[in-house]
């Protein structure tokens, strides 16, 4: 017997979790099967490697099957999956294929539609795509055609998000919420953008799946630039404006062109879609910060704080300004609950938090508890959406002191709107509450936050409709943002009030 490949350990061990034989069954169950729609998308694990992270069907199409297996499996060359081309040109031809595989007695119809919602998708009319590679355009149609008929007749209802006056994390190809809706809603997406990928080169593919993570990582470093921009305006406002980073905004993310970009089928929807994902959590962002800066905090400074011991009991004393006895077990357990969500969101911190720091959490909740805070989100399937911020807390406390080893609950149990209220509430009491003013520290963080919502607003919409090129630079903006505010690599200033 032939000795097998880590790939293959790797891909023999997630079939058999899910039940399943390693054989070309098997595979065409997990691959194709309408039930298992979850497992090899958003449930089934995700597999790093190469620098990206791929869904349990990514990496086993890119890194796995050949050829001959990929005709198998996805049959016809209709089948975006297929190694196979198109075999027929004609229209009559594919709407026979459609309805004898998928049904419907309304084909032309529907795929009329898919054709008009793709053009929206990418700003480019449909006819563009049939012109410039048929083949590629009536694969991505039998790709919409099957999520119509098989999952969700309503598709672009789903593609076409609304702002709403409701956070809404549902909008998203991974880490699903904990609810069945959001997760088949979520699989669903998934499930688009993975295949999308099937048919794309090498070079394309890759940089698809680097998109969201460059997205964020550039929000990231150009986030250090604004934060010492508006933190430099206080000390030195000849050098350092909030109007520098306007300005160095509108040299960098200038369009050379007007119109989309033109560009593969397969990527341009992608690249649409995850951006779509980026906006959509960006806007719920901030919904959330402005619940956050809502309520200033009525708290002492700790600069220059003296008090008598550094116990809960009188540091909370002090901060609250009313006497602290003791401390109630309730309030430890919701602490420590926002202690693992700060960890959770931080990418580099491990654990545990300063006591310091959990003595803020403990007088921001003590603070927030008896504000009344609410922020309604958009959960698929139940109306009965938690909207309290403290609900959660002492929900997770409940949970806690019941479940046998004192664990708590999966974060993902909870609206994420709520999880990043404490977040982001967390972060701005730390930089308040060591300022010499409390107020100024919060009017600060207020400061920074809008301003980062304007850079990933402006940012977004630079992207909008662009192809693969656009994509590539969108690592070097980070340094010419730097370059633009008059920054050398490395070298930024810190401020302290």
């Amino acid at each position: 017997m032939a000795t097998q490949t880590f790939t293959e350990l790797q891909i023999k061990y997630m079939l058999e979790q899910m039940g399943l034989t390693f054989d070309e069954n098997g595979l065409k169950t997990l691959l194709q099967h309408k039930d298992t729609l979850l497992q090899r998308s958003v449930l089934g694990g995700r597999v790093i490697g190469g620098g990206v992270t791929l869904q349990t069907q990514e990496y086993i199409y890119h890194r796995y099957l050949s050829d001959e297996q990929k005709r198998v499996i996805y049959g016809s060359g209709y089948e975006i999956g297929s190694s196979q081309p198109i075999p027929d040109t004609s229209e009559k031809a594919f709407h026979v294929y459609l309805a004898q595989t998928y049904g419907g007695a309304d084909v032309a119809d529907l795929v009329k539609q898919i054709k008009k919602n793709i053009a929206v998708l990418t700003g480019i009319p449909f006819k563009v795509f049939l012109e410039k590679d048929r083949n590629l355009a009536f694969k991505v149609v039998t790709l919409f055609y099957r999520i119509c008929r098989v999952y969700r007749p309503q598709i672009f209802r789903l593609l076409k998000v609304e702002s709403t006056d409701k956070a809404n994390f549902e909008f998203r190809s991974a880490f699903p919420q904990q609810h069945e809706q959001s997760e088949e809603n979520s699989a669903v997406l998934a499930e688009i953008l993975s295949h999308l990928t099937f048919s794309m080169p090498k070079t394309y593919a890759e940089q698809a799946w680097r998109i969201l993570s460059n997205l964020t990582l550039t929000c990231e470093k150009m986030a250090v630039y604004v934060k010492s921009e508006i933190e430099g305006e206080r000390h030195d406002p000849d050098h350092y404006s909030r109007n520098n980073i306007n300005a160095a905004l509108g040299m960098i993310l200038e369009k050379q062109a007007i119109e989309p970009a033109y560009d593969r089928l397969d990527f341009l929807l992608y690249a649409s879609l995850a951006l779509q994902e980026y906006s959509e959590r960006k806007n719920s962002n901030h919904l959330v910060m402005q619940a956050v800066y809502k309520n200033p905090l009525q708290l002492r400074t700790l600069r220059c704080a003296k008090v008598p011991s550094f116990s809960d009991k009188d540091v909370l004393t002090f901060l609250t300004g009313k006497p602290v006895t003791r401390v109630k077990p309730s309030l430890e357990k919701q602490a420590g609950f926002v202690e693992r969500i700060v960890l959770h969101y931080a990418r580099d911190l491990t654990g545990p938090l300063p006591t310091m720091n959990k003595q803020i959490i403990k007088a921001l909740i003590l603070h927030d508890e008896k504000l009344g805070v609410r922020i309604p989100s958009v959960i698929t399937g139940t109306g009965n959406v938690q909207q309290s911020v403290t609900s959660i807390l002492k929900d997770a406390e409940r949970y806690a002191r019941t479940d046998p080893e004192g664990n708590y609950p999966d974060l993902r149990r909870y609206p994420e709107a709520l999880l990043l209220y404490w977040d982001m509430r967390y972060h701005m009491a730390v930089e308040a509450l060591l300022s010499k003013q409390v107020d100024d520290g919060f009017q600060k963080m207020l400061s920074i936050a809008e301003w980062e919502l304007r850079v990933d607003t402006q940012l977004i919409e630079y992207l909008r409709f662009s192809g693969i090129v656009t994509y590539q630079s969108l690592p070097g903006i980070v340094e010419k943002f730097m370059h633009q505010l008059g920054y050398k690599p490395g070298k930024v200033t810190i401020f302290t009030d």
